[in-house]
Order: structure tokens, then sequence, then C-alpha cells
């Protein structure tokens, strides 16, 4: 090994192992700390929820006086939430963080007759009330329901609703992915895939989080960031249809996440849970809320892990363990009625092995992967009069991926490889808020600062991967001396004509180096918005601008109208939307560097496909078309026996959750992709269709036409397709097949999940709690769609299970925790958590 090899891999080793890694994020988590100790000391930095709303009011009897200690409820059936506060001396009585939302109000006090009204919280603008309340009689009688027939939300962008009860109460595979499987269940639209990826309405990973007002577009998944905690969130807002104009960039799926506030609890209230499942998967989760009408703060650890991290390329789970750890903190402080401020930290570690077949186990194979990252973000809101609000939230995050190559880098195999990618973002926002009679007016300055540091290294450590000649039966020549294809003939050998020829000079069989990239990128975006929300009647009309400069690695300004009509149709009560938005898509930052790259290191791609295939003939399907998917969650409380005591005692409290999942099937593109090849980069060429030959086989046809039964009874028919005209001369194609992008589906699938768990009391504020979860209650084969490169031995044929086959929409590997996902076996897992 040469002295630059020694460095490298010396560098790399440094960072191994779960110990190293855990002392790696020390700094940051003491950081973290101190931050929360100084802050807790001083007002100018305590913050409230900024992506929430506030009620507040005064109860008074019929003389105008204050009613003290009178009950003050709100609730929402649909989401779940409920808030119960008491008036103090004056009559007052205030909500913070109340998500956006109708609610049903009813106040109760001794002597008095029950008040109820519906009150609906759109805007940051605090909303006041002053409510009166008649005098009771002894007779008086009022049974107070909420229902949710007259909660039917009359806004006109599109979006689903998921409150702290739904978050709480359905079962979730993995608390790693726990907010993407939420996301995916409860958002209509959204696909799922591997490594804790989502992608709504067809498009890849374009969404957008917003975190207590802190815009989050960067990717969260298992290969770029670590995701929110679930045990952090109080509620989030799924908008789905076209985005209002107060949103950029990424807007197929807007994820407006409130974060839980300890602020108004002036009993500690929070809870400890522990849970193991299949595999050695286990979770432990702590959280904890305090403070009082001033002050509030909310603490989350969460730590999770599994001998199965990864999905495994066998059926045994090999070199496949991992873990991650969450810790967030929430601060609130609001020294008078016209000031808040708020403080998010947090710090997330997840580290992994990546896992390897039974070749790779015997050559000592150990690559692994760390994510790190860091969230500060300080807000602060000011109420002029009572109409006029400002909000204004700087922010800083920080996501580093560092991926490590085994001590040896002929350990790994077909190639070594090492990377970091570091993705700062820096940024701040302000809005102004007015709301007064029908008019929600909101307008803002948002800027982003992104700054990118990109560093990969390859080498090839398999001399068959890349031959430079093949032998006389074709099989590749393991010869290290040759590297021009010119020199084969003279050796008695053919060229390969599926050589890659940039790869040749990295090729550390053969004497080769390191491809080495390092690339940094400084980006910045301006935005400014105004949008108006307007109530006539039975109609909500919603106009607004936007505009956008971008200034990265391409400029791009654009003027961006948003406008949306919602009608209520009170006598069905129904909902009528249209609406229409101008969008400024700026590109993904992960992977934005190398992926940008032209030329680096020889490894340059070809204008081929530009320039005789056409872009345009490249048009179909998305990757993540499903075209049809449908998710269904039902709670029961389970009555309690009411003959015998015994049966009392053991059926009393317990509640079931079942999610049922179906989707239909996703595209498949068919394809010759080993011939045109040019450099690192590779042209996919589809085939022509064959004239009468059906493009589906089914049951018994499988073994005849494919020589093996179909997993699932269904495959692709590989008669039904030929390779396009091919140049004598230069053995590339002389146009792409006229058979269509993603032209072929796979499997549909659906999955039952089922949990139960029963409440143990302790004490007045107090208990235990008992969870028992089984995924895939009927052991279901959800398969993943066939192979679909045509010249693969198993072309048209399923080789896994779905949960395997999530990270490609065309069944490729390493899809994130199979058992805890969508698609994989059944499994199961079993928690306590003591709620106080």
């Amino acid at each position: 090994m040469n002295s630059a090899l020694r460095r490298y891999f010396h560098y790399s080793v440094s960072y191994f192992g779960n110990a190293e890694a855990v002392r790696s994020l020390k700094p940051t988590v003491a950081a973290l700390a101190l931050a929360s100790s100084l802050l807790l000391l001083g007002p100018c930095a305590f913050g409230q929820n900024l992506s929430s709303g506030t009620l507040r009011g005064w109860v008074l009897d019929p003389s105008g006086a204050a009613v003290k200690a009178a009950t003050v409820e709100i609730q929402n059936p649909v989401t779940g939430y409920s808030r119960t506060v008491q008036t103090d001396d004056q009559g007052n009585f205030e909500f913070p963080s109340v998500p956006f939302n109708p609610y049903h109000l009813s106040i109760t006090a001794a002597g008095f007759e029950t008040t109820q009204q519906d009150v609906d919280v759109r805007t940051a603008v605090p909303i006041e009330l002053k409510i009166s309340l008649k005098i009771g009689t002894a007779t008086t009688s009022v049974t107070v329901e909420a229902g949710a027939n007259d909660l039917i939300e009359t806004t006109p962008t599109a979006h689903t609703d998921v409150g702290e009860a739904l978050i709480k109460a359905l079962p979730v595979q993995n608390q790693s992915t726990g907010f993407a499987e939420l996301v995916t269940n409860a958002a209509p639209g959204v696909a799922a895939d591997g490594d804790g990826f989502y992608h709504p309405l067809g498009e890849h990973a374009d969404t957008s989080i917003v975190l207590d007002n802190q815009p989050i577009p960067d990717q969260q998944s298992k290969i770029f960031s670590n995701q929110l905690a679930l045990n952090t969130i109080q509620s989030f807002e799924l908008v789905t249809g076209a985005p209002p104009a107060e949103y950029g960039d990424r807007t197929s799926l807007i994820i407006n996440t409130t974060s839980r506030s300890g602020l108004g609890q002036t009993r500690p209230t929070g809870d400890v849970s522990a849970a193991y499942g299949s595999f050695g998967s286990w979770a432990e989760l702590f959280d904890v809320g305090w403070g009082g009408q001033r002050w509030g703060n909310f603490l989350a650890l969460d730590t999770n892990g599994s001998s199965r991290y990864l999905d495994p390329p066998e059926f045994a789970h090999l070199h496949d363990k991992g873990n991650g750890e969450t810790i967030f903190d929430h601060i609130d402080f609001r020294p008078n009625e016209r000031d808040t401020f708020h403080l998010n930290l947090s710090a997330q570690r997840s580290w992994f092995q990546q896992p390897i077949t039974f070749d790779q186990q015997a050559t000592g194979q150990d690559e692994r992967s760390q994510i790190r990252s860091t969230n500060i973000a300080p807000g602060y809101t000011h109420l002029f009069g009572s109409n006029l609000l400002l909000t204004f939230n700087p922010y800083y995050r920080l996501d580093w991926f560092q991926f490590f190559p085994s001590r040896d880098p002929f350990w790994d195999s077909p190639a070594t490889v090492r990377q970091g990618r570091r993705l700062n973002n820096i940024g701040a926002r302000a809005d102004l808020s007015y709301s007064r009679g029908r008019h929600e007016i909101k307008g803002g300055l948002q800027l982003s600062h992104w700054l990118l540091t990109e560093n990969f290294y390859l080498g090839l450590t398999d001399p068959t991967f890349n031959p430079v000649c093949l032998n006389a039966d074709g099989s590749p020549d393991t010869n290290p001396t040759p590297s021009d294809p010119n020199a084969c003939a003279g050796l008695g050998l053919t060229p390969n004509p599926g050589l890659a020829p940039g790869l040749v000079a990295y090729d550390l069989t053969r004497s080769g180096s390191l491809f080495t990239f390092g690339a940094h990128a400084d980006i910045k975006e301006l935005s400014a918005y105004l949008e108006d929300s307007i109530k006539l009647g039975n109609w909500t009309i919603k106009a607004g601008v936007r505009g956008d400069h971008y200034n990265g690695l391409t400029r791009a300004r654009q003027i961006e109208p948003r406008l949306a009509f919602a009608y209520h149709v009170s006598r069905t009560n129904t909902v009528l939307r249209a609406s229409y938005a101008r969008l400024l898509l700026a590109p993904f930052n992960e992977g934005l560097l190398l992926g940008s790259s032209t030329g680096a290191g020889g490894l340059s791609g070809s204008d081929f496909f530009s320039r005789q295939l056409g872009a345009s003939e490249n048009r179909g399907p998305s990757d993540f078309d499903i075209r049809n998917s449908t998710s269904m969650a039902v709670t029961y409380d389970i009555p309690a026996a009411k003959t015998n005591v015994l049966l009392r005692a053991i059926s009393r409290d317990w509640s079931t959750e079942n999610i049922f999942q179906a989707r239909s099937a996703t595209p498949v593109n068919v394809d010759f992709p080993y011939a045109y090849q040019f450099g690192l980069a590779q042209v996919d060429i589809r085939p022509d269709v064959v004239p009468g030959q059906p493009l589906y086989v089914y049951g018994a046809q499988c073994a005849s036409v494919l020589i093996a039964p179909c997993p699932g009874g269904k495959g692709f028919n590989p008669a039904a397709f030929v390779s396009p005209p091919i140049d004598p001369n230069t053995g590339q194609p002389t146009r792409q097949g006229d058979f269509g992008r993603n032209g072929l589906r796979g499997f549909g699938a659906w999955q039952w999940d089922f949990a139960a768990h029963r409440d143990f009391a302790l004490g007045e504020h107090v208990k235990l709690q008992f969870r028992a979860e089984l995924f895939n209650v009927l052991n279901h084969p959800n398969f993943a769609p066939p192979i679909g490169g045509l010249t693969s031995t198993s072309f048209g044929l399923s080789q896994q299970t779905l949960a395997q086959g999530l990270s490609s929409s065309n069944a490729g590997p390493g899809a994130f925790s199979p058992l805890y996902q969508f698609g994989g076996p059944r499994s199961a897992q079993f928690a306590l958590k003591l709620i106080f």
C-alpha cells in the first residue's frame, strides 16, 4: 500500500467504531448543554412556538365581574387535540401553542350555565375572547359533546392534520424513521421509499419541513440527515395542495410542524419508555415538560438501535448493527403580554454498519457510516396592538454525513469508497401577520445561506469489475499489466466492449491511484412574499405572490403568483377547493457538487444521450408514480366485562390501534444498462417492442418463458423486447427504443399493522402503559418490482420483498430496516412507558 493510501485509510479508521462516534458527539452535546444553562439564566433568549396560535380571553359574570376558577376547555375531535385550564383571580385564561385548526370551546363554572362556542385558529396573531356566563338554576343540566361535523375546515389549501394523540396512539415501526412513517401513512399521494425517504405526488423527496417557523428544505433520510424525533412533536400539518405564498423551494409536500412546549405546565409532565423487538431492536425514550405562565422548558432524549439496522443483501443479517441518539430542548419565556422568546436546541447522531454478503464477510469488509445533525433556532415575537404580530427567526443547522471504508482497501469489494458531506444551513426569516375582520394578511422576508463541502474518494479493488481485456472464453482477464484495450490483441486477448475507460486510472489492482474529489460552494437565496386570506360568506379566497432569487451553481429569479379558492356547501358539509401556483424549484443541496462536476478526474460522462437520443424521449411516469394509495387507521377502546369481577379486572383499560395500508404498483423501466458506458457515466437504452408479444406472463407461463416460477404470480416477458439498431462502427445505438420509460408495472401491496396497550394507574398523576405491536399481522407477502434490466439472468422476476426493494423503484438493494417499514415480514415489538 503506497503512502497516500496509508494516510487515507489511517484517517478513516480513526473514526471507526461506536465508542469513537460517541466521543465525537460529546463536544456538540456539551456545547448545547452549556447554551441551555446560560439561556436559562437570562430572559434574552427564551422563546415560544412561532408556527401556532394563541387563544386567550376573560370569563365574566352577568354583572361584568371576573369569574375565578372557571374550567375552560378547547378540543378538536378530528386531531385529538384537547387542553384544559382554569381562570385566574381576574378571570383570565390562555392557551399558548395551539395548532392551526378549528376548535370547540366550553366554559363551566359552579352556579353558571355551561357556555360553548367554536373558535377557528388560523393565524399567529393572538385571538382574544370576552365571554359572559349566565346564571344557572338548580334544574340546569348540560351534556357537552364534542362532535366533529361542525369543524369542517374551509381553508383553500388541501392538507391533513396530525395531532399529538394520534402520534402517540398509532404503532411506530422504527423510532429512527417514525416521522417518515407517520407522514407516509397520513398524507395522500406520498410513497414510501428506502432509507427513510418518502416521495410526495411523484416527486423525488420534494418536501419542506417547517419546524416552529424554521424552514428545513434539506432531505431527511438515512443517507443525508437524521429525522425529527417523534417524541418532540406536538402536531404537524401536511400541505399537499398548491402551496401558499409563504412557502417556497420544495413544495410538493409541506410539513408545518409544532414542537412540544412546557409553557403553562405548572406541574411537570412527561413519560419514560423502553421497547424491544425482533432482531435485537430496541428503543429508550424520555421526555418531560414543565414551567409556568411566563416560562417553560421541554426536554426530550431518544436512543434506539438494532442488529438489523439496514436491509442486508443476504437472508442472514451480516455486519448490520446500528444505533441513533437525539437530544432536544425547547425553551420558552414571555416577559410580558406582548413579547415572547423561544429557543430550539437539538443534537442528533446515528452510527451504523453497511450490511455485506457472505463473500464480503470472507474478505473482512468493514464499512461504516455516521450522520451528525445540530440545530440552533432562536425566535422572537412582538404584538403591536391587538391585530399586528411580528415574528423573527434566525437559525443554524448542520448535517454531516461520513462514510468510512475498511482498514485495508482490498477488504472492500468491488471498490473502496470514503466520503464526507457537510451541509451548513444559516438563515433568518421575518414575518408580519395582520388579522382584522374577514382579512388575514401575512408578508415576510427569508434569507437562506447554504455552505456545502463534499469530499469523495474511490478506488476499484476487484480486477473483474472493469477488466481491460477478456479471455477467449469471455471471462475477465485479471492480469494487472494491460491498461490499454489496444494492447489486448498482442496478448492473445480481446478488448472488453463494456470497458469504462475513465475508471482504469483508479483501478488499484492495476497500479492505479485513488480518485479524489473535493469541492466547496456558497449558495444563497433571498425570498419575499405577501398573501391575504379573505372570508366571503361560504367562500374563502387566498391570494398571494412570492419572489425568489436563487444564487448558487446556477442563478434564477422568478415572480410566483399563488391563488386558491374554497367553497363550503353547508347543506352537505362539503368543501370544494381549487388552486394555482407558480413555483421556482431549486436543486437539492445533498450531493450537488459531485453531481454537478464535469470531467472530474477523467470521469466525465457523455453527451451521447442528449445529442442522439434526445432528452424529450426520456419522458414517462415518475419512478414514484403510485396511482392509488390508501391508509386507514382505527382505534378502539375495549369495553370491560361487567359481570365477572376477575374478567373485569383483566379486560379493563385496553385499547387497540390498527393501520391498514394498500397501494397500487410502482413503475418499472426496461432497458439495456450494460453496453453504453462513457467513463463513469452510463446511458440506459430502452428496447423496441416486438409486435404481437404480451408484455407480461402469469402463473404457469412463467416456468416456460422465464425458466422459473414467478414470485407473486406475474413476470415480464423477455420475448416482447429487442435491442434498437446498433451502429457497427461505434457499437452505440442509433436511437432510443420505442418502448416508453417506466412502461411496465410491478406489484400492488397491502399490509395490516396492529397494536394493543393497557394503562395501569399508579397514582393520581402517574400511570404505567404496556404496549404490544405487531407489524404485517397476516404475514402477507409483498413483492418488489421484477428486474427490469434485459441483460440480467433474472429479468422479469421479482427477487425481493417490497421492503428490501424500496431503496429503488426498480428493486434496488439497501433499503432501510425492512422489518420496520411497509412491505416487510411479520415482526413484533413490546414496550413499557411510564407516564407522569
